[in-house]
């Protein structure tokens, strides 16, 4: 079955950065497409989009199989013109922290949070040409987190990646053993899925969300995968502005994002990678 990448432009460097990244991803997926998405305010900038739109296919056309479309509508309609275009996966460009700002500040958060499609958020800068051959999982003691896990454990089939899982520390006992039962379904739900996987445990000398950069850099991760529970996208339990400081960590590594909102939906869409 065709899978189908979407990778909004705004025809900036990061833009491109963006296509380059779901191009090396599609070189790792059988039948897979590329969609270059661009909104407009209205009608009369269809054509002119068109245009620049097809330059970039032109570009990029023989690295892999894309296509274009220019909508009208808001930055807020991207999520919904991905899934009538039957999108099972969204590249999104952003310029660091400030381009973060603007894809989960104020009104941008319903960019994410009102799809079911998950994001995988690169920043500008990065070298490419490099497989995703490991995966880290950040794990906690919510129930979502077997749903990344599953829609995690479809991907790394596809790319024969192995996933490390970094479950997260608390001192509460009773957040503890929610977590230690969490670690204990990952691991046998990757050993049933034959998933080549590492499982480590945070400990409380530092942030989690440090461990989990620190880790990263020190097994290469070529992807971090995320889940937001919280609309605003910025604070939860494993710390203030998590989310944040993972998709704008200094070593620029990708990250997957899903939504805790329509976390189940998530978990349907993205298992096509799976067939």
């Amino acid at each position: 079955m065709k899978k189908t990448i979407v990778v909004p432009v705004d025809f900036s460097e990061v833009t491109e950065n963006a296509i380059q990244h779901a191009l090396n991803f599609c070189q790792q997926t059988e039948e897979s497409e590329i969609v270059l998405l661009h909104i407009v305010s209205g009608q009369s900038a269809i054509e002119g989009a068109e245009s620049k739109l097809q330059m970039l296919q032109n570009k990029y056309a023989s690295k892999g199989n894309i296509r274009y479309s220019a909508m009208v509508g808001e930055l807020v309609d991207m999520g919904k013109f991905a899934q009538d275009m039957g999108g099972s996966l969204i590249f999104m460009g952003t310029h660091g922290l400030k381009g973060f700002q603007y894809l989960v500040g104020s009104r941008a958060i319903k960019v994410v949070s009102e799809t079911s499609i998950p994001f995988i958020i690169v920043q500008g800068g990065v070298e490419l040409g490099e497989v995703i051959d490991e995966i880290v999982v950040p794990l906690d003691f919510s129930s979502e987190e077997k749903v990344i896990l599953s829609a995690t454990a479809s991907l790394a089939k596809v790319l024969n990646a192995r996933i490390h899982i970094i479950g997260a520390h608390y001192s509460d006992e009773l957040l503890k053993k929610r977590v230690d039962l969490n670690l204990s379904f990952a691991k046998r739900y990757l050993k049933e899925k034959g998933v080549d996987f590492v499982v480590v445990r945070a400990s409380d000398q530092k942030e989690y969300q440090e461990e989990i950069l620190d880790y990263s850099r020190m097994v290469d991760a070529k992807l971090i995968a995320i889940i937001n529970h919280h609309e605003d996208g910025v604070s939860n339990l494993l710390g203030k502005n998590f989310d944040q400081n993972i998709i704008t960590n200094k070593n620029k590594i990708p990250v997957l994002m899903f939504t805790g909102k329509k976390v189940n939906d998530n978990r349907d869409i993205f298992m096509m990678f799976s067939n």
